[in-house]
């Protein structure tokens, strides 16, 4: 694009801008009439598609937060390592690890194997950069299909992952965590429908199952109905066919 070009855009913005101020001034009803089709066009988008918006907002994400909010994240940081630290895990998965915030705390704290996953690319690409662990794997999968064998890792978890998953693929996601997972499921959630997500009672959904939550804490320095919650899995016999959870190593699928 031209530079002359650029100036006519940025000229036209600044126009719109000036115009949306006016009309803010003079009416907070059309300020937030506003607001609101902005919000719900974005969120309606998601709904829409939620893999073609993470693959396109995943390029960008990390450095949103790197210059907004990951300062103010350290303490949730370092809380949920904290509690990951405490189940002892052997073998770790992150279902949904973006750009590999929770990856890098949780690997500073345990000496287990780390798996992170993520089915936007351009996230994994920045985790594998942020991270910078060789203890930690990177591997390009869907919650609802998950590419590991039964009872692979003892602890799975997710966070903000679960509640902007479509309804159509919440309980194969649930289903897939469980089937993956020895010990204990982590998950860091919204409990409650909003218009940014769709928000799931994951405490009730283990209970129906006959799984066990051990723990359900607010999470911390969140807002809303966002739970921190950990649920002991139940799997009577299957716990016979489990494999040496440290049989092979994860394969990389970033190279």
């Amino acid at each position: 694009m031209s530079f002359m070009r650029v100036l006519q855009h940025s000229k036209i913005l600044r126009v719109l801008s000036r115009f949306y101020v006016c009309l803010c001034e003079k009416s907070e009803i059309i300020h937030r009439c506003i607001r609101f089709l902005i919000i719900n066009t974005i969120a309606s988008h998601y709904v829409r598609d939620p893999h073609a918006y993470w693959k396109r907002k995943g390029k960008v994400y990390y450095n949103e937060e790197k210059t907004t909010v990951l300062d103010k994240l350290r303490r949730q940081n370092l809380f949920f390592a904290k509690n990951i630290k405490r189940l002892n895990p052997r073998v770790l998965c992150e279902v949904g690890c973006g750009y590999g915030r929770l990856l890098k705390a949780n690997a500073l704290v345990v000496s287990s194997e780390i798996v992170g996953v993520d089915f936007s690319l351009p996230q994994l690409l920045n985790a594998k950069k942020y991270v910078g662990s060789n203890n930690v794997h990177f591997v390009l999968a869907t919650a609802k299909a998950l590419p590991f064998r039964n009872n692979r890792f003892d602890v799975t978890y997710t966070c903000a992952c679960i509640m902007y998953i479509p309804p159509n693929e919440y309980l194969p996601s649930i289903n897939e965590i469980i089937r993956v997972t020895r010990r204990f499921v982590v998950h860091d959630e919204d409990l409650e429908m909003s218009r940014h997500y769709f928000g799931y009672n994951v405490m009730n959904t283990y209970r129906k199952m006959g799984h066990k939550i051990i723990s359900c804490t607010p999470t911390l320095d969140a807002h809303g109905c966002r739970k921190f919650v950990i649920a002991r899995l139940d799997k009577g016999e299957q716990m016979n066919m489990v494999e040496n959870p440290t049989d092979s190593r994860i394969s990389d699928t970033l190279g």
